[in-house]
């Protein structure tokens, strides 16, 4: 028995719907995965895995220490600064 034209094109929809669910499963899956590795990279980037380390670079608790010394010595100038009023 011959298929109607409502019934071929009721099978290309059917399958087009499956190929867009696959489509949608696969880019869930993709964002998983990005997910994950942003986190790794992240996590090796603090741990300071992803490029070679100089033995010369400063500690950053130095590093840190300066920062929090310079933005003291900066704090006490802005308190004295007036804002100005919205125009």
């Amino acid at each position: 028995m011959p298929v109607t034209p409502e019934e071929q094109a009721r099978q290309e929809i059917d399958r087009q719907l499956a190929a867009c669910g696959w489509v949608v499963q696969n880019h869930k899956a993709m964002n998983i995965m990005a997910g994950r590795l942003r986190q790794s990279i992240r996590k090796r980037a603090f741990e300071g895995q992803l490029v070679p380390q100089d033995p010369n670079d400063e500690p950053a608790s130095v590093l840190l220490e300066r920062i929090r010394n310079a933005r003291a010595a900066v704090s006490p100038q802005r308190a004295h600064k007036r804002r100005k009023s919205p125009a």
